[in-house]
């Protein structure tokens, strides 16, 4: 028989018990997608599978940063209000009528993009995907490198019901990482024989800090209040955007210095650069304040997540980056089944994240965010978004690419159906 003890606080040894739930961790370099660690679950020997690799499952709201990157190639911005009222979506695939809500079960009013993600909202997420359109949506999706197959063809799409692989996940988000590449991961750099010789040199497709973006990816569309039909989008208005601007002089090389410089053969582009930096800005803003806060726990400034739950918490999700390194963590039971009402991303699997990184970043310098040329920043009020003097009191920064900056404001309007000033205790973790 085999008897499995584990370590107690006072160095000492007690029986323990093998865990029920499983899990995966994926940790890749986002620069070219070199697998740094993978654990396919607690014993592979008990199950010889590999969840890392091969157990598909609902993501949740770890699914949302892609439907945000798709709202920002089409005319929103992290400033733009979303409405979070209830909403009832009739479509036959989901049933006679979907009632979906936020976890809280509280109903919101215009929020802020920017908030909304890092409150992780169900309510704006819907809004945002009915907006841009389902099936432009999943097209951006196939950009990450999702397939089709595994993406539904509704509006549950934004509350993560598709069906995906936890390296699947890794790879995705490595593209906000690097600033808008699509790398492939892959497990082997190197093997030599006896002697030493090379019989085998990986030579992964990287991302390219010396390449502008291409014109195809940067959005043609000015935000406009009426963008779509539904009235229920809002209008522009921003968060503070708490970060040390720093020039990215390697988006400003001339055509000749490019040239000059040889750069060789990239991986493709998945997004804009700018798209990126504004969904890497926003992904920092869920660990500052938002569903993600315990990994301020690491100390840093740089590091930026999201979280993720599925419905009765049958599984929990973790994704995030730092410097120079991109991890996602998953639990759940191999057989889909609740883990208990408080068993949400934040709490089952951001805490494996948060002990990884801590090993993975330890000694790594902290690095700012490089802005690309294409994004401008912008003074606003913070109620109404409206374009305000930088000393105007209440006045706040938020970033934009360059044309969708917000109009002058003129008639300074509060919104009382979005109280500010709430403390970290009473924001909500995100169900779906």
């Amino acid at each position: 028989d085999i008897v499995y003890v584990r370590q107690n606080k006072e160095a000492g040894w007690q029986l323990s018990q093998l865990p029920a739930v499983e899990g995966a961790l994926v940790s890749l370099r986002p620069d070219d997608g070199a697998i740094l660690a993978l654990s396919g679950g607690f014993n592979f020997f008990a199950s010889k599978f590999n969840r890392a690799t091969q157990a598909r499952r609902q993501p949740g709201s770890n699914i949302k940063p892609f439907i945000y990157s798709a709202a920002l190639d089409n005319g929103f911005s992290p400033a733009s209000m979303i409405s979070g009222a209830p909403v009832v979506v009739k479509d036959n695939s989901l049933g006679s009528a979907w009632r979906p809500e936020n976890y809280s079960r509280k109903f919101f009013g215009l929020t802020r993009m920017r908030e909304a993600l890092k409150r992780s909202l169900n309510l704006v997420s819907i809004r945002l995907l009915r907006s841009i359109g389902v099936e432009k949506a999943r097209k951006h999706l196939q950009k990450f490198g999702f397939k089709a197959e595994y993406l539904p063809q509704n509006l549950s799409l934004a509350l993560g019901t598709a069906s995906l692989l936890p390296i699947e996940v890794a790879r995705a988000y490595a593209v906000f990482a690097n600033g808008g590449f699509l790398i492939a991961p892959y497990f082997v750099d190197r093997i030599e024989d006896s002697a030493h010789n090379i019989i085998f040199q990986a030579d992964p497709l990287t991302s390219c800090r010396l390449c502008p973006t291409p014109v195809e990816l940067v959005p043609d569309v000015k935000y406009e209040e009426n963008i779509s039909d539904f009235s229920d989008k809002g209008s522009p208005v921003t968060s503070g955007l708490e970060i040390n601007p720093v020039e990215n002089n390697s988006s400003t090389l001339s055509a000749q210095q490019t040239e000059n410089q040889k750069v060789p053969d990239h991986a493709p582009w998945a997004i804009s650069r700018e798209n990126a930096f504004l969904m890497k800005s926003m992904l920092q803003e869920v660990i500052r304040s938002g569903t993600g806060r315990k990994a301020k726990s690491l100390g840093r400034s740089d590091i930026a997540g999201k979280t993720g739950t599925t419905n009765e918490q049958q599984d929990a999700w973790f994704s995030g980056f730092g410097p120079g390194v991109e991890t996602t963590v998953y639990i759940g039971f191999d057989t889909p089944a609740p883990m208990g009402r408080r068993e949400v991303g934040g709490r089952a699997a951001l805490p494996v994240w948060i002990d990884y990184m801590r090993v993975a970043l330890d000694g790594v310098p902290e690095k700012l965010i490089d802005i690309p040329v294409g994004i401008v920043p912008a003074y606003i009020d913070k109620k109404t978004g409206k374009r305000v003097s930088e000393d105007r009191p209440g006045a706040m920064l938020e970033y934009f690419m360059a044309g969708q900056e917000p109009e002058s404001n003129k008639n300074p309007v509060g919104n009382p159906l979005y109280p500010e000033g709430k403390t970290d205790e009473e924001l909500p973790e995100d169900i779906l």
